[in-house]
């Protein structure tokens, strides 16, 4: 009996600090997933531009809109979907311009996902992400660039998908 009472105990314990930790982490927290964040502050040459970094899943990049950034992303398949996702936190100015692109090995081929004349923040919905997915072909380094024309804090992911 007694150690019915004690096991109750630990597991009331355990339950309120589960609480605790769910109800602690940001929005911030749950997007980045425990990722660590990549500075993007170096040069690396790519297709004839210059890129911040090499991005890969494991990386979050924190970046203030206007303006715009370039990433390298590597695949190590033929044919991949990299899905860009962007959080955006102390939105200032909604703006009305947001391009992402990405291009196949050697930058002979892109694809480009723009959203225009939209409200971008009503874009993000209530969750404050906005989501683009890109396909590109070859194994290799992939130049990936995005701009917009908003005024906001975000932070930047990708995933590659097979």
């Amino acid at each position: 009996m007694k150690e019915n009472r004690i096991f109750a105990g630990w597991l009331c314990c355990l339950l309120l600090l589960w609480q605790c930790v769910a109800g602690c982490m940001s929005a911030e927290d749950i997007f980045t997933s425990g990722r660590i964040e990549n500075l993007c502050s170096n040069a690396v040459p790519i297709c004839g531009d210059v890129a911040g970094c090499v991005l890969s899943d494991e990386h979050y990049i924190r970046g203030e809109f206007p303006g715009d950034q370039v990433v390298i992303v590597r695949s190590e398949v033929d044919r991949v979907r990299i899905v860009a996702r962007f959080l955006l936190s102390q939105e200032m100015y909604p703006g009305m311009f947001m391009s992402v692109r990405a291009c196949s090995i050697g930058c002979a081929q892109c694809e480009e996902e723009i959203s225009k004349d939209k409200n971008l923040f009503e874009l993000a919905n209530d969750d404050g992400i906005l989501e683009y997915h890109l396909d590109v072909e070859g194994r290799g380094d992939h130049k990936v660039e995005y701009f917009s024309d908003m005024a906001a804090k975000y932070l930047f992911t990708i995933e590659l998908e097979e």
